[in-house]
Order: C-alpha cells, then sequence, then structure tokens
C-alpha cells in the first residue's frame, strides 16, 4: 500500500494517519529512520518506549519489587545504552 504526502519548505512531512495506526506512532512520540542510500530509501519504525520494552518483557530484566515507572525509566536509561 502506498501513500503520498508533500515535504514542506522546512523538510516537514505529515505521516498519514492509516501508517500512524498501522505503527502505532503516538504524538510526541520518537521515530527511527532507517535510510538505504543504495536504493534511496527510507524505512519508518516505531522506536518503543523504555516502558513498553519492559511491559513486553523482551528485556531480561527481574524486578523484585514496586518501583516507581520515572524511577524504573530513570535506571534503565543510567545503565542501558539507547538504540
Amino acid at each position: 500500500m502506498q501513500f503520498q504526502t508533500v515535504l514542506s519548505s522546512k523538510g516537514q512531512v505529515v505521516i498519514p494517519k492509516k501508517v500512524r495506526d498501522v505503527l502505532g506512532l503516538q504524538i510526541s512520540q520518537s521515530i527511527v529512520f532507517d535510510l538505504n542510500e543504495d536504493k534511496k530509501e527510507v524505512v519508518i519504525k516505531n522506536k518503543p518506549d523504555i516502558i513498553d520494552l519492559v511491559n513486553s518483557k523482551k528485556l531480561p530484566l527481574k524486578i523484585k519489587k514496586t518501583v516507581p515507572v520515572l524511577k524504573t525509566r530513570e535506571l534503565f536509561e543510567k545503565n542501558y545504552e539507547r538504540f
């Protein structure tokens, strides 16, 4: 499926609603652009929030006690490199 949009004078584009819905994009959420220079293609990916990663259990974290969400985020960002 293809979608068309326009590049503004500030270099901004609007991501069509259908694409935002499929990728699960939210306002102020970070997204990742994978650039393939040889093919001159860009792939847009949803950059999961740290809290989403913890909740999805894709990280090898063992939480033994209840920790406030903001404290968890702070500790995670302090100890893990961003990707």
